[in-house]
C-alpha cells in the first residue's frame, strides 16, 4: 500500500485506461511523459515521500488510538466489575427512577435477600417511593429533586422490607439524564421493628401522588 508508481515514457502505445486496466483505479500511479526537465523529478520524489511519510504516520496513528481504546475499554470493564464487586459486598443496590412516573428502570444488586421484594415490584409507578418509611418520604422526593437539578445529593432513610420490618439505608444520588435519577442504597443496619399489617404492602397510588407533587 506504500508504493507510488511513476511511469516515465515518451511513447503512447498505452492508453491511461488501458494501464488502469492492468494496475487499478489509483491514486498512486503518476504519468511522467517525455521530455522532462530534471527538476520536475526532484519534484515529484519530493512529494511522493512525504505523501508516504505522511500516510505511514496516520496509519501509526490510527493504531495507537484503536490500542488506546482498546485498552481504555478494558479498564473501564475492570473497573465496571470492581465497582459491582464492592456494590455486591456491600450489599447496595443501584436503580435508575424515572421522575415522570416513579418506576424503576434498572435495579441491579440483591433486592430480594436485602430487600424482600420480588424485583419486577419497583417497575411499577410509585413502587419505590411506597417502600420508603412514611416520615422519611418527603424528604426522598426532596433528594430526587436536588440530584435532578444540582446533580447530586444524599439522604440517610428507611425502607420498608417484604416482611415489614425496617432496613436504615444511606442513599447516595445522582441525575442519569434529563428525567432520570441515579440511586445506590447501602444498608446501615437491619431494624426488626414490623410494621402494622394493613402496612406491609405498600399502597401505589399514594407513591404516585409523592412522585407528580415533586414533579411539578
Amino acid at each position: 500500500h506504500d508504493i507510488e508508481i511513476v511511469i516515465c515514457t515518451a511513447y503512447s502505445d498505452y492508453s491511461l485506461k488501458d494501464m488502469l486496466g492492468r494496475l487499478g483505479d489509483t491514486e498512486r500511479l503518476f504519468i511522467l511523459k517525455k521530455p522532462f526537465d530534471t527538476i520536475e523529478i526532484l519534484q515529484l520524489a519530493h512529494a511522493l515521500s512525504g505523501k508516504a511519510l505522511r500516510s505511514k504516520a496516520t496509519r501509526q496513528r490510527l493504531q495507537q488510538l484503536e490500542q488506546l481504546v482498546l485498552a481504555c475499554t478494558e479498564q473501564l470493564t475492570t473497573t465496571r466489575a470492581q465497582f459491582d464487586q464492592l456494590l455486591a459486598s456491600a450489599g447496595a443496590v443501584s436503580w435508575t427512577l424515572s421522575l415522570a412516573t416513579g418506576a424503576c428502570k434498572t435495579l441491579n444488586g440483591p433486592v430480594v435477600s436485602q430487600w424482600g421484594w420480588d424485583p419486577a415490584r419497583f417497575a411499577e409507578a410509585g413502587f419505590l417511593h411506597a417502600c420508603v418509611h412514611a416520615d422519611d418520604r418527603n424528604r426522598f422526593g426532596a433528594s430526587l429533586v436536588q440530584a435532578h437539578e444540582a446533580g447530586t445529593a444524599e439522604l440517610k432513610c428507611r425502607l420498608r422490607r417484604g416482611d415489614g420490618t425496617l432496613l436504615a439505608l444511606h442513599v447516595l444520588l445522582r441525575t442519569a439524564s434529563a428525567h432520570q435519577v441515579h440511586g445506590i442504597c447501602i444498608g446501615l443496619s437491619g431494624q426488626t421493628d414490623a410494621l402494622p399489617v394493613s402496612a406491609r404492602a405498600p399502597a401505589q397510588h399514594a407513591a404516585s401522588r409523592t412522585v407528580e407533587t415533586r414533579e411539578t
